[in-house]
């Protein structure tokens, strides 16, 4: 790891805020929270205006190179490697504690605190920390070299040329457009998820709506909020399911009843996520609106746009364009789900 790192001083900073799992930084009716690397910053000072101009992976980026200089004089971090293993090893935690041994621990060199799939991946980045570069400072010469840094993690996370391809094979034009923004750390992990799917994505075997006319209850937490009727419940029963009444449990309900599997997470007390892979967000093109199915009375229960998600990828899911387009095509060749026509519409 990096000779200079002040891991006493990030731990404290990561358990001085409330911690959430998905955002840099995020506002709501229990106050403000951080992701660990949002901890960072504002333990160093940098105020919350800023985390509140824009809410994202590419954000993380970003911030840390306008903040490199003092990132390194607070906590010695100095390079993508460093930011890599922190986000990455936020986004594996359960819990604040969790997530404060997590980070701490990988900082230390203790790569095992990540998941099978990404530890081969992240020894790699290590061994070639010498040739990735600081983290850039957008307005000096360092931009080069840290261009220079996320192109070799590219590298590191393909080992050829014909494996991005096949990540892209067959994709529509804008897709691939995507993909071609970058290089970025983000983009990169994103594909390799990708060509990783069954470490991270579970697909239903067909269509099915369970609910027709259901949209999604505004209900939090573990409120009841819908009366199953009699043929549903027996479905449910059939199934071996609980018949549980959450917000997002009618959805729960088609993804199983369409034999999709949703794997334990590490924990054992959850399952990977049900997400909607239309949640509103990520124009094809601009002014083309995205249809939200949690709102939508066809889309809300119905089984051809969801998937189960490890908790990495649900968070690529909802931050990285790609990857949300990636699923959407996947469903669309799987099932013909094209709520907003864009496959037939865009080459």
């Amino acid at each position: 790891m990096s000779n200079e790192l002040k891991i006493e001083r990030i731990k404290s900073a990561l358990q001085k805020y409330r911690w959430n799992k998905a955002d840099v930084f995020k506002r709501d009716e229990q106050g403000e929270s951080f992701g660990p690397f949002g901890m960072l910053l504002r333990a160093a000072g940098v105020s919350v205006k800023e985390f509140t101009k824009e809410n994202s992976q590419g954000h993380v980026y970003s911030l840390a190179r306008k903040h490199h200089k003092l990132l390194f004089s607070e906590y010695g971090l100095k390079d993508v490697t460093d930011l890599q293993i922190i986000t990455t090893a936020g986004d594996c935690s359960i819990s604040a504690e969790d997530m404060v041994w997590r980070v701490t621990e990988a900082l230390s060199g203790n790569l095992s605190v990540f998941p099978a799939g990404f530890r081969s991946w992240m020894s790699s980045l290590v061994e070639q920390r010498n040739e990735l570069g600081s983290l850039p400072d957008l307005s000096s010469s360092d931009k080069n070299k840290g261009d220079a840094g996320l192109q070799k993690t590219s590298e590191v996370l393909f080992s050829s040329q014909s494996e991005l391809a096949t990540a892209l094979q067959e994709r529509p034009k804008f897709i691939v457009a995507l993909a071609e923004k970058g290089p970025t750390t983000f983009t990169q992990l994103a594909l390799f998820v990708w060509t990783h799917s069954d470490q991270f994505i579970r697909w239903p075997k067909k269509a099915y709506c369970f609910w027709p006319g259901l949209v999604r209850a505004n209900g939090t937490g573990r409120t009841t909020c819908y009366e199953y009727s009699q043929e549903q419940l027996a479905l449910i029963a059939q199934a071996g399911l609980e018949p549980r009444a959450w917000n997002n449990d009618p959805a729960i309900f088609a993804f199983k009843l369409a034999e999709g599997e949703r794997p334990q997470r590490a924990d054992w007390k959850w399952e990977w996520t049900i997400h909607h892979i239309y949640d509103g967000k990520f124009e094809a093109q601009t002014g083309w609106q995205i249809t939200h199915a949690v709102r939508h009375p066809a889309y809300f229960t119905e089984a051809a746009g969801l998937v189960a998600l490890h908790p990495i990828a649900d968070s690529l899911a909802s931050e990285v364009a790609l990857f949300a387009w990636l699923l959407r095509h996947e469903a669309f060749k799987r099932f013909g789900f094209d709520p907003d026509g864009v496959f037939n519409r865009l080459p």
